[in-house]
This record gives structure tokens, C-alpha cells and sequence, in this order.
């Protein structure tokens, strides 16, 4: 088992959460979506990023991201939920 990525993708993530916590959504964007760039395999990186980008507003980008983290966990029922209010949310379907 390969521990150093999975530990990389848990601090990414945690990073990420902390920025979001002090306000700093940019900070925040930048470290989920250099760890998803990184190979990012984890479907909490790609709901983190999903979510961020249903509260900016975005609901193209949130279903992407939303989608993601569907295809790596399908039982992911948060996942479920912001896909279904960035749908909600898109002005043209």
C-alpha cells in the first residue's frame, strides 16, 4: 500500500479546510486543486472543491467536481447533494 500519497491527500485536505476556515477560499481552491492535480484519488478532495465552488457561485464547476467524487465513491451521499443544488442552481440545463 502506497501510504505517502493517501497522507499527502489528507494534509492537502486538511490545509484546504483550515484556509477555508480563516477565510482564505483562495488558499483554500489552491490547495484541493493541486493536490486534484497531483492524482488526486480521493473523493473527499473532489467534494471539498465541489462545495467550494456551489457557495462561489459556480454550479458548472461544483456538478464537475461533484461528479468526480461520485465516480471514485458512489455511495458518497453528500456528493448526491451538491450535485443536486449545483443542478438546481445552473440557469440553463
Amino acid at each position: 500500500m502506497r501510504l505517502l500519497p493517501i497522507l499527502h491527500l489528507s494534509s492537502a485536505i486538511l490545509s484546504g479546510r483550515a484556509c477555508l476556515q480563516s477565510g482564505d477560499r483562495k488558499r483554500a481552491e489552491k490547495e484541493w486543486t493541486d493536490a486534484a492535480n497531483r492524482g488526486g484519488r480521493f473523493a473527499q478532495l473532489y467534494l471539498a472543491l465541489s462545495q467550494l465552488k456551489l457557495d462561489a457561485g459556480d454550479p458548472d464547476a461544483a456538478a464537475r467536481y461533484a461528479q468526480q467524487a461520485l465516480n471514485l465513491n458512489p455511495a458518497a451521499m453528500e456528493a448526491r447533494l451538491v450535485l443536486g443544488s449545483a443542478y438546481g442552481n445552473k440557469t440553463s440545463l
